[in-house]
Protein backbone atom coordinates (compact mmCIF):
# COMPACT_ATOMS: atom_id res chain seq x y z
CA UNK A 1 0.00 0.00 0.00
CA UNK A 2 1.18 3.63 -0.77
CA UNK A 3 1.66 5.59 2.03
CA UNK A 4 1.69 9.18 -0.38
CA UNK A 5 -1.06 10.99 -1.14
CA UNK A 6 -0.84 12.13 -4.94
CA UNK A 7 -3.54 13.95 -7.47
CA UNK A 8 -2.69 11.77 -9.93
CA UNK A 9 -0.56 8.78 -10.66
CA UNK A 10 0.55 10.19 -13.54
CA UNK A 11 1.68 13.54 -12.14
CA UNK A 12 3.70 11.61 -9.16
CA UNK A 13 5.26 9.26 -11.84
CA UNK A 14 6.65 12.33 -13.92
CA UNK A 15 7.80 14.21 -10.19
CA UNK A 16 9.58 11.59 -9.14
CA UNK A 17 10.74 11.07 -12.64
CA UNK A 18 11.97 14.41 -13.49
CA UNK A 19 13.49 14.42 -9.65
CA UNK A 20 16.25 11.98 -10.34
CA UNK A 21 17.88 14.18 -12.59
CA UNK A 22 20.85 16.63 -12.03
CA UNK A 23 18.96 19.03 -14.26
CA UNK A 24 16.03 19.14 -11.70
CA UNK A 25 17.82 20.05 -8.80
CA UNK A 26 20.08 22.79 -10.95
CA UNK A 27 16.55 24.08 -12.14
CA UNK A 28 14.86 24.27 -8.48
CA UNK A 29 18.24 26.29 -7.17
CA UNK A 30 18.04 28.44 -10.25
CA UNK A 31 14.86 29.06 -9.06
CA UNK A 32 15.22 29.81 -5.85
CA UNK A 33 17.89 32.18 -6.41
CA UNK A 34 15.81 33.80 -9.08
CA UNK A 35 13.36 34.27 -6.47
CA UNK A 36 15.42 35.75 -3.89
CA UNK A 37 18.05 38.62 -6.39
CA UNK A 38 16.17 40.90 -6.68
CA UNK A 39 15.06 41.49 -2.85
CA UNK A 40 18.56 41.03 -2.08
CA UNK A 41 19.87 43.42 -4.81
CA UNK A 42 17.19 46.03 -3.95
CA UNK A 43 18.15 45.53 0.16
CA UNK A 44 22.00 46.29 -1.07
CA UNK A 45 21.10 49.44 -2.95
CA UNK A 46 19.08 50.80 -0.59
CA UNK A 47 21.49 49.98 2.25
CA UNK A 48 24.55 51.09 0.61
CA UNK A 49 23.53 54.22 -1.52
CA UNK A 50 20.71 55.83 0.41
CA UNK A 51 20.71 55.08 4.27
CA UNK A 52 18.73 55.95 6.96
CA UNK A 53 19.88 57.36 10.27
CA UNK A 54 19.22 54.50 12.19
CA UNK A 55 21.96 52.76 9.79
CA UNK A 56 23.98 55.76 9.61
CA UNK A 57 24.47 55.51 13.62
CA UNK A 58 25.22 51.96 13.49
CA UNK A 59 27.92 52.47 10.93
CA UNK A 60 29.51 55.28 13.03
CA UNK A 61 29.51 53.25 15.94
CA UNK A 62 30.79 50.34 14.71
CA UNK A 63 33.67 52.53 13.18
CA UNK A 64 34.04 54.58 16.68
CA UNK A 65 34.60 50.82 18.53
CA UNK A 66 36.96 49.40 16.44
CA UNK A 67 40.63 50.03 16.92
CA UNK A 68 42.54 47.91 14.99
CA UNK A 69 46.55 48.04 16.08
CA UNK A 70 48.98 45.96 13.96
CA UNK A 71 48.59 42.24 13.23
CA UNK A 72 44.54 42.55 12.86
CA UNK A 73 44.45 42.61 16.61
CA UNK A 74 41.37 44.65 17.98
CA UNK A 75 42.40 47.21 21.29
CA UNK A 76 40.23 45.99 24.29
CA UNK A 77 38.23 49.29 24.97
CA UNK A 78 38.88 50.41 28.59
CA UNK A 79 36.29 49.47 31.42
CA UNK A 80 34.37 52.89 33.08
CA UNK A 81 35.72 53.06 36.96
CA UNK A 82 32.04 52.81 38.99
CA UNK A 83 33.34 54.19 41.52
CA UNK A 84 33.81 57.52 39.76
CA UNK A 85 30.05 57.83 38.30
Amino acid sequence: METYVCLSKYFCRAFFEASRTGLFWLLLLGTIIAALLPRLVVKFVLQNYFPNDIQICREAEKLENSRVVEAGQTEMQPIPDATRI
